[in-house]
């Protein structure tokens, strides 16, 4: 619910769309005058045809452009002395830009063009546009507004109100607005500065996640191949994903906390029939694939994604068989040994660049999936919108039919199960529609939290441990380690672990000296922040990483590498002041690694002009200033009596 308008401010209330509404109107229609009783007629004006969700009975009916999809001062800064919508302002600036870009591409599309071509800053505008209708969307508004601190309830919430005590924002609201109108008034240089701009100037996770959708996903444009489907409107279509989930769910309360998930397909509708689509680089791309460096680059990337899920092997796309790839350019073309530059081009981004994106035809059940995905996720939700009562009894049927074994229409045991209750709400649409297909859904197994596991995990732990603590586990209780704590550590380090990876992936291709300076951010941050015995563990898990790859995780008390540098480090740890511990663990595991990748590194050698004396010069000058930066820098060992 919007904040009350103070009875103070002489500023008007407005209805702000989340949808907008030159988007809207693609799915409209223009209505007659119609009389509604007692002498009150309908208004004519361009109208919706939508499902209402918001009572027991719901219903089929007109809903006008104007007043769908939107809330009353959704983005109006109440704690601005003046100009309070100048959120909704800037908004409406974007709006227009991606309006000139998407009505070109939907009037290519409707005179018959098998493909449209657009500029590159059109291409990052319209990219920039995607991630906003995101971001602003109503979840967001939900996620962000309430009461102060105390109402911001997210998995981030321990970082999240960290910043906005750092940064001095009063409310999740600002955090939000803020975010907002940085990524608006972003420049999107061809040399890639904005990245560390961004990274500065917001939420760090929503920076990151900014940068994962513009520069990690391409984009592409899919129709139904067939005539009679087409493509739902949902209230939260543009903040849904494809892929898989690990979810835990408390069997108490009913809440749900995503463990891991990875976002394989993104969607943005723009008329009933055309959809614009972001695909994961993750995925592979047999065009790139054929050279056998990306390909294995690729695989990599994609098993470490998978990785953290409950059951990996399962953990694939649905939608992996689109026919969609990346879109053509002015610069590059496609051949029998890949992806090669033309002549004159050297892989740098040159603003006369211009991109070709085919009009892909997807089959029905492709349509069906997708539209599965939307009203799986909109179940919250009071407003579906369509254009055709055909294919939206088509679609309807597919999605209330659908067996079990998919994954979708997930319910709780209870009788007041919202989504159980949308679901039944859908079913009565459908019998209005002239259908008797029954609904078809399963019960959701009451899944353990987190507390719960750990707990249980701890104490089978306790009972099962020798008398005679391990070395491994004397080293683990000297930095204020137990049994019962062990569980829930492995966990935090393997979301540390994540986390190093996604900043990896998120930063391919900027200048490795700007890759270096986040990484580094990141090594103070969890030096100086994360408890020192699960820095101890994670260090353990990026010697294994980078000595024997990804595969090493499955294995991480792995016996030839169990034993390392860092566990020295803590068993002087008596005589180190605390500061110093995480960044001295951190120095001397990187520079092993380093030692052992270069086994015939010679400290002493006699440096001459040849191309192998410039190799050794580089080896031992990565080893002595390289990631973990100076030893001046690290832990500095004092005598026990000043700790």
């Amino acid at each position: 619910m919007a904040a009350p308008q103070s009875s103070s401010s002489s500023v008007k209330s407005q209805y702000h769309h989340f949808i907008p509404q030159f988007i809207l109107r693609n799915y409209a229609h223009v209505r007659s005058p119609k009389r509604r009783g007692r002498g009150k007629w309908h208004s004519s004006g361009e109208a919706l045809h939508v499902i209402d969700l918001s009572s027991d009975n719901p219903e089929l009916v007109e809903s006008p452009v104007r007043r769908t999809f939107g809330l009353t001062d959704m983005y109006r800064d109440f704690a601005r002395v003046s100009d309070q919508q100048y959120l909704e302002k800037e908004l409406s600036k974007l709006e227009g830009n991606a309006a000139r870009i998407i009505v070109g591409i939907r009037k290519a599309f409707e005179s018959g063009h098998q493909d449209v071509w657009i500029k590159r800053h059109e291409r990052d505008s319209l990219r920039k546009f995607l991630f906003i209708m995101k971001y602003r969307g109503k979840g967001f508004h939900k996620r962000f507004v309430g009461d102060g601190m105390k109402g911001y309830v997210e998995d981030d919430k321990e970082l999240f109100l960290k910043y906005m005590r750092e940064k001095g924002f009063k409310k999740p609201v600002d955090v939000w607005y803020h975010s907002i109108k940085t990524i608006l008034e972003l420049k999107m240089d061809l040399q890639g500065n904005w990245v560390k701009k961004l990274l500065d100037g917001i939420y760090r996770d929503d920076a990151m996640w900014f940068i994962m959708h513009t520069e990690f996903m391409y984009l592409s444009l899919c129709t139904p191949s067939e005539a009679d489907t087409e493509f739902l409107l949902t209230e939260n279509c543009y903040n849904v994903f494809e892929g898989p989930q690990t979810i835990l769910r408390d069997p108490k309360t009913g809440q749900s906390r995503f463990v891991s998930w990875t976002n394989f397909h993104e969607f943005s509708p723009i008329s009933p029939k055309l959809l614009m689509v972001l695909r994961s680089f993750i995925l592979p791309n047999p065009e790139e694939d054929k050279n056998e460096g990306i390909r294995k680059w690729r695989e990599n990337i994609y098993k470490m994604a998978l990785g953290p899920h409950a059951n990996p092997r399962a953990a694939n796309s649905i939608l992996a068989d689109l026919p969609i790839h990346k879109p053509r350019n002015s610069y590059s073309s496609v051949s029998s040994q890949g992806i090669e530059l033309l002549e004159g081009e050297d892989g740098s981004r040159r603003s006369n660049h211009r991109f070709c994106f085919p009009f892909f035809k997807i089959s029905t059940e492709q349509t069906n999936k997708i539209n599965t995905i939307f009203l799986d996720n909109a179940y919250r939700y009071q407003t579906v919108a369509f254009t055709s009562r055909p294919a939206l009894k088509a679609t309807l049927e597919y999605y209330l039919t659908l067996p079990p074994s998919q994954g979708f229409k997930k319910v709780g045991g209870e009788t007041n199960d919202v989504q159980l209750s949308y679901l039944l709400k859908l079913e009565k649409i459908l019998r209005k529609l002239g259908s008797n297909k029954k609904l078809v859904y399963q019960l959701r197994s009451a899944e353990l939290t987190d507390d719960v596991i750990f707990e249980f995990m701890g104490d089978m732990l306790t009972k099962n441990l020798p008398e005679q603590p391990t070395e491994f586990m004397q080293l683990y209780m000297k930095l204020g380690g137990n049994a019962e704590t062990l569980a829930k550590d492995l966990d935090q380090t393997r979301r540390m672990i994540n986390l190093r990876i996604q900043i990896d992936v998120c930063t391919q291709g900027l200048r490795e000296i700007k890759r270096q300076d986040i990484r580094e951010k990141l090594r103070d941050h969890f030096c100086q922040l994360v408890p020192p015995r699960r820095l101890w563990l994670y260090l353990k898990q990026i010697r294994l990483m980078s000595l024997k790859g990804p595969a090493s995780l499955q294995t991480e008390l792995d016996q030839e590498y169990g034993d390392g540098p860092e566990d020295i480090i803590v068993k002087a740890s008596h005589i180190i002041r605390t500061e110093d511990l995480g960044r001295l663990m951190h120095f001397s595991v990187v520079q092993h690694v380093h030692l052992l990748k270069y086994p015939d590194l010679d400290m002493s050698a006699n440096i001459t002009m040849d191309e192998a004396s410039a190799k050794k010069l580089w080896e031992i000058t990565s080893f002595a200033f390289g990631s973990a930066g100076s030893i001046c820098d690290c832990g500095k060992i004092e005598p026990a009596s000043s700790t």
